[in-house]
């Protein structure tokens, strides 16, 4: 299952019922958000409220600053505020009416309020100006996942990788392939991913879960860990990590202790409405109904452990 924006989700996508956490496609930055299109922006600050006031700020200065208007745009959609976003957008299409730029933000900013046919056509119309424009492309695939297209969604991220290095571009073509179980793909995707952005934890998240598909347990281990060292905070990587060791014990003690111990720190991590169903998954133990993993695992220790 794929969601385009919002939480990590839980998704049961590979053979041999592999139950992972994968993430969701990610738009990448429009190009105009870059400091070199944004001539009258030398430099932005890292928070959403202060790069929007420096935006602002120096669109009081020149109000033909079309770089300007696409970034206060992007900044304006990714706090929800829409319909300013759409006035800025708009702002740039005035002063350069048929800029791929533009309307590729325009258009995500349309799907992200639910105006999908909207979205679409101005994507379309994106592609017309510049059909070898990364974020046009990324902006289709993801009109496709919401239309129920998977197919097309892939091939609307692979042409955007063969366009653009791009670290959010090879995300979005991992985890369409791993929806589709094209792992081998999907493992040269997260490769890609975690080549550009090591720190990114969701990258070694998505490689993990190729190389599980593909039944290669240890460099599946080996980039769950990775995840684990960059934010051990995060509930992910110990919920898939403590799975795949499970999966994996062949009633080996020590194996079992390992999985037992990233189910709990799965539990101490995971909390809120969208980990329930993962949660009831872990540790559910209850009179007449099928244990819960962590329960099942604790039945083996105990039975393991017991003197001959």
């Amino acid at each position: 299952m794929i969601r385009m924006l919002g939480c990590v989700v839980l998704c049961a996508c590979a053979a041999q019922q592999v139950e992972t956490v994968v993430v969701p496609p990610v738009p990448p930055p429009s190009r105009a958000s870059s400091t070199a299109v944004i001539g009258c922006v030398p430099a932005l600050p890292s928070g959403a409220a202060e790069r929007r006031r420096a935006l602002e700020s120096a669109l009081r200065q020149d109000a033909q600053c079309r770089g300007a208007y696409v970034e206060l745009g992007r900044v304006l959609r990714e706090t929800g505020d829409y319909e300013n976003a759409r006035r800025n957008l708009h702002r740039a299409l005035a002063i350069e009416a048929d800029d791929p730029d533009v309307l590729a933000e325009l258009a995500l900013n349309h799907l992200a309020v639910g105006h999908l046919e909207l979205a679409y056509v101005t994507a379309l119309h994106a592609e017309e100006v510049d059909a070898r424009h990364a974020p046009t492309q990324n902006v289709l695939g993801l009109i496709a996942i919401r239309r129920g297209e998977v197919a097309e969604a892939y091939r609307r991220f692979v042409r955007a990788t063969e366009v653009a290095d791009l670290s959010e571009l090879w995300m979005n073509r991992g985890q369409i392939a791993l929806s589709v179980r094209a792992y081998e793909d999907a493992g040269l995707s997260f490769r890609r991913v975690t080549f550009l952005r090591p720190d990114l934890y969701d990258g070694w998240i998505g490689l993990g879960v190729a190389h599980r598909g593909l039944a290669e347990v240890e460099e599946a281990r080996a980039a769950y860990q990775r995840a684990i060292a960059l934010e051990d905070a995060r509930p992910e990587a110990h919920y898939n990590l403590a799975v795949l060791i499970h999966d994996h014990s062949s009633l080996d003690l020590s194996a079992i202790r390992d999985a037992r111990a990233h189910y709990e720190d799965f539990l101490s991590r995971a909390s809120g409405p969208r980990w329930a169903d993962a949660r009831s998954g872990v540790e559910r133990s209850c009179e007449g109904c099928r244990p819960g993993r962590l329960e099942l695992l604790r039945q083996l220790e105990i039975a393991l452990s017991a003197p001959e």
